[in-house]
């Protein structure tokens, strides 16, 4: 939570026994103190108003004594049984001293009947809280706060205990290493695309007789320009303060799976007009008239494909957990800049691979001119322009290919056949209505880090000794009034005293 001044100091230090034994045991609470003072006293961070490095017990202004139980426990409660409830008259849990008696002087405690003893206890866990300081930033407290766990997870050694270290900081680089260990998948995976794009893209020029080495320029752009896309819309988002998480990594797969559709569709449709205008050669033929022949007639199916994946996205913007809504906004975003660059930098692209084709093709009809002149041919009584020869690959492929044509269009128009698909078609919507009503969303923030993290075995520990036993609800008051007025305190008060005895809970009004 941020404070007025910016981010607090909230780590935590979670200690264990090695030899997954009680921590109440005299050698591992000596060593939870030694690492208590050494938390509070030997790590430090700069103020830049006095110039100083201060340590906790020097900036600490509240909750600075959270950690004394601990301290207190070790030379005074260690191995104190527990009251009888029934026979004690003293309101107190452990049968021993009150802490302010321990800290300010001694106390004489009568023999009571005991119930039990305190046998074991698996973990300790310690908290350093602490409101921001004007001479701090929000780096320093974010610097401090991995200084803690670099100290005792790195660089701290034990024989008896081990130390887990805990707080945002650490959090947010541990998801950020576990984003950055899809990278290599990311580059295997662009680099399966590149390969698959460049030998479809080639076999299609191949069989249309316009193969050339440009091609292998557009195939491999076709890949990239989605991830630049992609790499785009996230700056713009980080430089807007959004944060980072690592379920951002997987929007440069989804954006590449749908943003190189474009880029196909632009391909071929460029071959395809290729073809007309070397079958029907105009003197309007440039650059820009292929290009927005191009445009017309694959522009509209881009736009609907990305205003379907921004709409789709846009939704669960606002109706999904914190996590999926900041996946979604950046799949929209991505998914919009995916579509500028494709009209403007891919379109660019393919204009300059176009004038070298137009270019080729020129210098190509000049030779056969020339040939023929050389042959002296007269060609002015076949009254047609010269065009290429289809190639043998051509002609070996296309009676394959026409026959597989036929027989698929008439298999499919079997009733039969686009009977039974319609009707497997509506039985899968109404299956995935299904699910999606009971699917179970198990999301959590473990499957966020890398499989080596060691926030993921503090989570173990979490979840098994510390949130049955000790879990905090958080309560805000979004309108707590003027709280100078005494009447409105006494209810603010009131309101709290009621959380301990939830029957009485009434409304703050």
């Amino acid at each position: 939570m941020l404070s007025s001044l910016g981010l607090p100091v909230a780590p935590y230090l979670f200690v264990v026994a090695k030899d997954n034994g009680s921590m109440i045991r005299p050698d591992c609470m000596r060593e939870t103190v030694k690492i208590l003072n050494y938390a509070m006293n030997n790590i430090t961070m700069l103020n830049r108003i006095t110039g100083q490095n201060e340590s906790f017990n020097q900036f600490c202004d509240s909750f600075c004594q959270l950690n004394e139980p601990i301290r207190q426990f070790y030379p005074n409660f260690f191995g104190v049984e527990l009251y009888n409830d029934t026979d004690d008259a003293i309101p107190r849990l452990l049968g021993g001293p009150d802490i302010d008696t321990v800290i300010n002087g001694s106390d004489v405690v009568p023999e009571l009947p005991r119930v039990t003893n305190m046998k074991s206890v698996k973990m300790l866990a310690m908290q350093f809280r602490a409101e921001h300081k004007p001479g701090w930033t929000d780096a320093d407290v974010k610097a401090w706060e991995m200084k803690m766990t670099e100290v005792f997870e790195r660089q701290y050694h034990s024989d008896i205990v081990k130390v887990y270290a805990y707080s945002q900081s650490y959090v947010e680089e541990e998801m950020v290493r576990g984003g950055i260990i899809m990278i290599p998948y990311l580059v295997v995976g662009f680099a399966i695309m590149c390969v698959c794009s460049i030998v479809s893209v080639m076999t299609r020029a191949l069989y249309m007789h316009q193969e050339n080495w440009y091609k292998t320029a557009l195939a491999v752009m076709a890949c990239l320009t989605p991830l630049l896309a992609c790499s785009t819309a996230l700056a713009a988002m980080f430089m807007c303060g959004i944060r980072f998480a690592s379920i951002l990594c997987v929007i440069p797969f989804l954006v590449l799976s749908i943003g190189v559709d474009s880029s196909y569709l632009m391909i071929h449709e460029w071959q395809r007009v290729t073809e007309h205008m070397r079958e029907t050669p105009k003197k309007k033929d440039s650059v820009g008239h292929r290009m927005s022949e191009v445009l017309s007639e694959v522009g509209p199916a881009i736009l609907i494909s990305c205003l379907t994946n921004v709409f789709a996205d846009f939704v669960g913007s606002f109706t999904s957990s914190p996590e999926i809504t900041l996946l979604c906004t950046g799949n929209m975003l991505s998914m919009c800049m995916a579509f500028v660059y494709q009209m403007t930098f891919y379109a660019g692209l393919m204009s300059i691979v176009g004038r070298c084709e137009i270019d080729g093709d020129l210098v190509e009809k000049n030779r056969m001119e020339i040939s023929i002149a050389e042959n002296r041919v007269n060609i002015a009584r076949h009254h047609r322009p010269l065009t290429r020869q289809p190639s043998k690959f051509h002609e070996a492929t296309k009676p394959v290919i026409s026959k597989f044509m036929r027989d698929y269009v008439k298999f499919m128009t079997t009733p039969a056949v686009y009977v039974g698909i319609f009707v497997i078609y509506v039985s899968y919507l109404v299956f995935s209505i299904y699910g999606i009503t009971i699917i179970n969303i198990s999301l959590t923030a473990t499957k966020l880090f890398a499989t080596d993290s060691p926030l993921l075995e503090l989570d173990k520990y979490r979840v098994k000794y510390q949130v049955p036993s000790y879990s905090m609800a958080t309560v805000f008051v979004s309108n707590p009034g003027n709280l100078s007025d005494p009447h409105r305190l006494h209810r603010i008060n009131q309101y709290v005293m009621c959380w301990y005895f939830y029957e009485l809970l009434i409304p703050l009004q």
